[in-house]
């Protein structure tokens, strides 16, 4: 191949190094991940980097690439410590032991919301006509109403 004639195969790209946070870059992104970031998306991505770069050289993809590594480790313990703390007995457990290892529930307590009054007795109330009036019968009945009811 002759010397002059650019090598089209190799490209000019930039070289990145590997990233190494700091200390404090560290602790900043668990307290993020703590409070609920889990994945951030490339908007979310930019501004955590922005804030870490006060700390150190960082790049986006780097912010990305460290919650999906840290989510994933942070799963694994989990699994793991869920699997060794879970002890099987071959014995099954009696009711009366298992009711012994329940907490006590509590006493169903009821908020007093919206306070009802107490409602009077049927002598306090006092007439809403000036004459009698017969409260409706509940019995069933086929016949006409005579005229003296």
């Amino acid at each position: 191949m002759d010397q002059n004639l650019p090598n089209l195969q190799v490209q000019d790209r930039k070289r990145y190094k590997r990233w190494s946070p700091t200390e404090e870059q560290v602790a900043l992104l668990k307290a993020l991940f703590v409070h609920g970031i889990r994945n951030p998306n490339r908007e979310q991505a930019h501004e955590i980097s922005e804030k870490l770069r006060v700390y150190g050289e960082v790049r986006e993809i780097s912010v990305q690439y460290w919650f999906q590594n840290y989510g994933y480790r942070y799963r694994q313990k989990r699994r793991k410590r869920s699997t060794t703390t879970i002890s099987y007995s071959p014995i099954p457990l009696l009711l009366d032991d298992l009711l012994r290892t329940l907490p006590p529930v509590p006493d169903r307590v009821t908020l007093d919301l919206f306070p009802i009054p107490p409602v009077p007795d049927k002598a306090e109330v006092p007439p809403v006509f000036g004459f009698p009036v017969k409260p409706p019968s509940v019995e069933l009945t086929l016949r006409l109403p005579s005229a003296d009811e």
